[in-house]
């Protein structure tokens, strides 16, 4: 398992990659703001986090929600459960800590929530506290929806939510619906030389 994680963070790094297409278009807007409290819905293998730490201001603070359990319905726990761990049934431990170590030379500049957004609590992360969210964690019309109605009153005015996935059928139904509910405009960012749609929903 550590020896795919390993060939996987190489893979990232190159162009033709799935998250090349999009990595440095939420942290453009980051940067574009000057937003300080960040959050990212969904760890995924941990690259996009580890992306943002390197390249934001080191005074900007990242809460990461994900936890990486195995419950969840995403391409990211179907591909994780496929992985043959050191120890049978373990690959969520295993994931965990090889991410942890990813990220260890930013400790103190992050916070791993393990858990599902909507334990959060508001003494986590107060209502109207953050700057900007990336979801990234759904492919599914309800579990996206409920996603962006529970980020909607984190956002602080003049933050925005944005996210990946815009392709997918339920994706774009969700996003479109949220929308429509709560009256705010939808615009996309590509990052230049692709076509890869990143939407953004300002409050």
């Amino acid at each position: 398992m550590e020896g795919h994680y390993k060939n996987y963070l190489i893979q990232t790094t190159r162009e033709e990659s799935w998250p090349c297409q999009y990595y440095g278009v939420f942290l453009n807007v980051i940067r574009e703001k000057k937003y300080k409290n960040i959050a990212l819905c969904g760890m995924g293998f941990g690259t996009h986090a580890s992306y943002l730490l390197l390249n934001m201001d080191t005074l900007s603070d990242l809460r990461i929600i994900d936890p990486m359990n195995g419950n969840q319905t995403n391409v990211f726990v179907d591909a994780i459960k496929s992985l043959i761990p050191k120890t049978p049934d373990d690959q969520f431990v295993e994931m965990t800590g090889l991410i942890s170590k990813l990220l260890e030379r930013y400790n103190g500049r992050y916070i791993w929530y393990k858990k599902m957004y909507n334990e959060i609590t508001n003494s986590e992360i107060p209502n109207g506290s953050l700057d900007a969210v990336f979801v990234d964690m759904y492919l599914e019309y309800a579990d996206t929806l409920a996603a962006l109605n529970f980020w909607f009153f984190k956002i602080t005015p003049g933050g925005c939510i944005m996210g990946e996935g815009y392709w997918d059928e339920d994706v774009a139904r969700a996003v479109n619906e949220f929308v429509g509910k709560v009256g705010k405009t939808l615009e996309f960012i590509c990052k230049p030389g692709t076509t890869y749609k990143v939407y953004c929903i300002r409050m």
